[in-house]
């Protein structure tokens, strides 16, 4: 969490807390099997035919201490024909907040399992067809509490948070000649504690806080280390019953180092199987990014009703100028946006455990059905809430520290059969990395990203259902000469249920990966899938 949400909890503190209307426990297990044929209409030569076996489990709870959803698919394939995938693969998403003391103190858990693009640089259609590479098996998952009390007029807030993520083996892309191997990401451990005090406005003309945190990500890749602290203060001086000044300012310390890479006699760094350096412990951890001192903000704040909100700030941090803001809406009970402007220094486990953490506790999956991954968006259930979007974090999985900017929005509705939502963003990654050795190939470098996602779904019955996901995104390196890579997709899939257990599915898909300088691979899909629930 960034320091300005810190704030924001504080000063905007004493609002009320709904709690749920109707308790509510739902597990359902089930087992799958599906069978998929893949089609290449272009940049490839070969009918594939996969099936696939999968046994997974859906639980949601809604009560008034417990607000959790679980999702979670192990699948094995059986290519019929060469050239088609022999994997297991897992995929799933969870996220757990227990009241322990309500109001007081609570518990969060939460994780995610999903297929990864490896290298920004190459295509990763998400399909079963072994003939697309570049993707990794990636999890991660945190926990940790959260303290939120009172003394008098002063609120104060803490919390601690533990999160760990994992990148398994992974099948790098076919890179153009000249290009540069890179580091590939294996492991990290991410730790933050933050603490605030203050009190909101009303008792004096301004309301304050006062918060610092500590951030630290261990990295298995070269035993690489980043760690961020900072203590700052806010105020918000309303001028208006729905405009108000804020700004805050403080002092931080961000601080990246690593150790040295084992050398073969040559002197060239020894790389293992899955393309990891690997690192010599002998040697001293040398800094190579360190940035401390004042940083502030300012901007201003626009509440005309209790559930929308719009904030703009602009500020000096990083050594550089700093932009931020946020928008939230609950147009309806069932109907909000958010949007967010952002700005941090991170690594792609701590990007993506922030991510997660950060997604609601009751979502809609929107899955690709021919893969069962996710497409980078979660969009609210139908008790309320936006949703959130892990895309920048997945568009690849660096090894490196970087700074990450970047603007996601996410709208999400239900409307009596029907329910939709749609999600954007850009994000830009500049690398801080040594100006000499392994790590320094993408020492400068900038990567950006897009994307584009939406999933429309309409209860047809009270037995049947169909639903439609569309996808959009590109990617583009900073390295010199490094393709741009574009793709899009689109399934739809009406699903059937007979009875309380069994239920068919039938899917089309039609997906695209079109690299620079490479023929653009395009495949439909045609999958028809039975289900058990238990």
């Amino acid at each position: 969490m960034c320091p300005r949400s810190i704030a924001k909890l504080v000063l905007l503190s004493g609002a009320a807390v709904a709690a749920p209307a109707l308790a509510r426990t739902t597990i359902s297990p089930y087992l799958e099997v599906d069978q998929s044929v893949f089609a290449p209409l272009s940049g490839g030569n070969e009918v594939i035919a996969t099936t696939t076996v999968a046994a997974g489990i859906d639980a949601s709870i809604t009560g008034n201490r417990t607000q959790a959803q679980i999702d979670l698919r192990v699948q094995r394939d059986f290519g019929e024909y060469r050239g088609a995938s022999k994997a297991v693969t897992a995929s799933g998403l969870a996220r757990v907040d227990y009241q322990l003391v309500p109001h007081t103190l609570s518990v969060d858990v939460g994780g995610i399992a999903t297929r990864t693009r490896t290298d920004i640089r190459g295509n990763a259609l998400t399909t079963n067809n072994d003939n697309f590479t570049n993707l990794s098996q990636t999890y991660s998952a945190y926990a940790g509490p959260t303290l939120t009390t009172h003394a008098g007029q002063l609120a104060a807030n803490a919390s601690y948070r533990a999160g760990y993520t994992k990148v398994e083996s992974t099948t790098p892309s076919a890179l153009p000649t000249g290009q540069p191997t890179l580091n590939t990401f294996d492991s990290s451990v991410t730790q933050i504690a933050q603490a605030s005090v203050g009190m909101k406005t009303g008792v004096l003309p301004f309301g304050w806080t006062v918060s610092g945190a500590y951030a630290q990500d261990d990295a298995s890749q070269l035993d690489q280390r980043l760690v961020q602290k900072h203590v700052r203060g806010d105020v918000i001086l309303p001028l208006t019953p729905t405009v108000a000044a804020v700004g805050g300012a403080g002092y931080e310390q961000v601080k990246a180092s690593e150790r040295s890479a084992l050398l073969d006699a040559n002197n060239n760094p020894i790389i293992d199987a899955n393309g990891r350096y690997q690192t010599d412990p002998t040697t001293p951890r040398l800094p190579y990014y360190d940035v401390s001192g004042l940083y502030w903000d300012a901007g201003v704040l626009y509440r005309p009703t209790s559930h929308t909100s719009i904030e703009a700030r602009v500020g000096r941090r990083y050594n550089s100028w700093s932009y931020t803001g946020s928008l939230s809406s609950a147009l309806s009970d069932a109907t909000s946006v958010q949007i967010g402007v952002y700005d941090e220094i991170d690594t792609f486990g701590s990007q993506l455990n922030n991510g997660v953490a950060a997604l609601p506790t009751s979502f809609t999956s929107v899955q690709n059905p021919f893969s069962g991954q996710y497409g980078g968006c979660v969009f609210g259930g139908a008790s309320g809430g936006s949703g959130g979007c892990l895309a920048s974090a997945l568009q690849s999985t660096s090894s490196e520290v970087y700074r990450s900017r970047g603007v996601t929005g996410v709208f999400s509705s239900h409307h009596g059969a029907w329910s939709y939502g749609i999600a954007a963003g850009y994000s830009r990654r500049n690398y801080l990395t040594p100006g000499s050795g392994v790590g320094s190939t993408l020492n400068g470098v900038s990567d950006q990203s897009a994307f584009a996602q939406a999933y429309f779904s309409r209860k047809l019955t009270p037995q049947s259902e169909f639903d439609t996901n569309l996808y959009a995104n590109w990617f583009k390196s900073g390295i010199l000469g490094a393709p741009t890579v574009t793709s899009f997709g689109a399934s739809g899939t009406y699903a059937r249920s007979f009875g309380n257990h069994l239920s068919g599915s039938a899917s089309l898909g039609i997906f695209s990966a079109d690299e620079q300088g490479v023929q653009e691979a395009v495949s439909a899909s045609a999958l028809l899938g039975l289900r058990y629930r238990f």
